[in-house]
């Protein structure tokens, strides 16, 4: 049976054959029961903090290098991962990688890849250690931006990039900071000798610098950056600056922990590490993401990825387990970014990127595990509901299962009960009998509320048994008819009373006649054919 297998978020779509026969279906490996289990929302509180299962993207997913410096989404809908060799654009499934060709103009001024940002329409811009490039979508080259009235390129470490409300984009580098001038074509400096680490603008378009001597504010009326009085405290390089949903800065400090600054009273609330419970992990804060639920993560050296609740003043802590696959994949969390489908992107030190889909949190995923009530086979085939609300499940392989929806376990049938563990398909009739079409077990009729079984087999002195044990569906018509379609036997109808069989090979008419005896679906149309 050729069966198209259907998996996740990137659209995996695999091919494969199960003994010569030439039947389609959807196929889900590994997943049992998938359905909705509640109303999933990504804004949590910390009574009901959810543990994360990442997806991980590394080399071999074919991503130049493991140590993520930024993560980008442009408005296509690409992935960009700038990382410490080589700029990579990933499309869900491949990834196409971008790096500095000696003695090539147009390719990337260098393979160090500091910051992203889509500037315009399709035009994305690429801050590297050893200048700012334009990435030209048509052509897939690079050109570099020009400094000052000399239009020499900027060949500085660029560190950051953000464009204003207004329309300016700012540019952040380890030399200052510059404001780039779209009609001009040129960066002007704005701020220099300051090493700039981030540059971010408030609700109230306020723009704010992270940079190696602290925290500075631009003054809109004098168009002066300053450091504000309540700021000035810090010993510490400032990494990155975001805003809650209060309107408080979050601010990431290099040693010294988060700070919380109120701008408006000008108070600060201090977190860092410590042996308290549910305390920051570690007080090198190398990133911050407010996402557009308005939760707060929070990236650290050496402390994983932090889910901070600025109610209680807790964080909750997601860390590298090394016997847990789908755990974070490093301990040091480099770069942050949610893209339109609220989707997070975890870029790591050494780790690669790891990807956490909240949408998949809506459903349950059942399979076969070690201990006796889990599911009894991950190759499900077929599923009912009966009348009593009662979940039936077939495997291919694992036989009849019946899930308890109160205890999340599952009752096994197996083929000495049923007369086949593999199970193509599962039919309630009118009467409230299941019928349970199995592959070489013939068709079995099963009472759930007396556990009945009654086992209808081919039988080769009979013609009013069944033609073949290899049972593909059953299929109650609006009459109350049941169709009975089988591999190598062809179509019967069958009476419940009965249980005889009658092979159809023609119209009662006989003006047609039904080719070949391998039957795999049946159904009925508006004006009761059966077809």
């Amino acid at each position: 049976m050729n069966e198209r297998k259907t998996l996740g978020y990137f659209r995996q779509n695999i091919l494969k054959s199960r003994r010569n026969i030439m039947y389609r279906s959807i196929f889900l490996k590994s997943i049992v029961y998938v359905w909705v289990t509640c109303l999933f929302s990504v804004k949590y509180n910390f009574a009901q903090i959810p543990q994360l299962s990442f997806k991980h993207i590394t080399n071999e997913q074919g991503l130049s290098n493991s140590t993520i410096e930024c993560i980008y989404q442009d408005s296509r809908g690409f992935m960009w991962f700038g990382t410490r060799d080589g700029l990579n654009r990933y499309d869900g499934k491949q990834m196409l990688v971008f790096n500095n060709l000696p003695n090539t103009a147009q390719s990337l001024s260098d393979n160090y890849i500091t910051c992203l940002l889509e500037n315009q329409p399709h035009q994305l811009w690429i801050g590297t250690s050893n200048g700012l490039n334009v990435y030209d979508e048509k052509s897939q080259t690079f050109s570099q931006l020009s400094y000052g009235t000399t239009q020499q390129p900027l060949a500085k470490y660029v560190t950051c990039l953000m464009k204003d409300a207004q329309g300016t984009t700012w540019i952040g580098t380890k030399e200052g900071l510059y404001g780039w001038q779209a009609q001009a074509k040129q960066a002007i400096c704005s701020l220099p000798n300051v090493s700039v680490n981030d540059v971010f603008e408030d609700e109230q378009h306020q723009k704010w610098i992270a940079s190696d001597k602290g925290v500075w504010l631009l003054d809109a009326h004098t168009g002066r950056w300053q450091m504000p009085e309540a700021l000035r405290v810090f010993g510490y390089p400032i990494n990155k600056i975001r805003e809650d949903k209060q309107g408080n800065l979050l601010i990431a400090t290099n040693g010294y922990g988060l700070v919380v600054y109120n701008h408006t009273l000008k108070t600060l609330r201090h977190y860092t590490q410590s042996t308290e419970a549910n305390a920051l992990a570690n007080n090198l804060v190398k990133t911050i993401l407010v996402d557009k639920k308005k939760n707060i993560w929070i990236g650290c050296i050496n402390g994983g990825l932090n889910l901070f609740d600025p109610v209680s003043g807790k964080f909750f802590n997601y860390q590298y387990q090394p016997n847990e696959p789908k755990s974070l994949s490093q301990r040091t969390v480099s770069a942050l970014f949610e893209d339109n489908q609220g989707n997070l992107w975890v870029g790591t030190h050494r780790g690669g990127v790891n990807l956490y889909m909240p949408q998949t949190e809506k459903f349950t995923l059942y399979r076969q595990e070690p201990y006796a009530n889990s599911l009894s086979y991950n190759d499900v085939k077929a599923f009912c509901e009966d009348r009593q609300g009662n979940i039936w499940i077939g495997t291919d392989g694992g036989g009849l299962n019946v899930f308890d929806r109160k205890k999340h376990s599952f009752q096994h049938f197996t083929k000495n009960i049923i007369g086949s563990n593999e199970i193509l398909h599962i039919a309630e009739d009118s009467r409230g009998d299941l019928w349970i079409a199995t592959w070489g077990g013939g068709l079995t009729r099963f009472n759930p509320v007396t556990k009945q079984v009654t086992r209808l087999l081919h039988q080769p002195n009979n013609p009013q048994s069944i033609s073949s044990d290899y049972v593909q569906q059953v299929f109650e018509d609006s009459r109350g008819k049941l169709w009975v379609a089988t591999y190598y036997g062809g179509l019967h109808w069958l009476d419940p009373q009965t249980l005889q069989f009658t092979h159809i090979t023609h119209s009662p008419n006989k003006a047609t006649q039904v080719q070949g005896n391998n039957m795999v679906v049946i159904n009925e149309d508006h004006q009761g054919n059966i077809g």
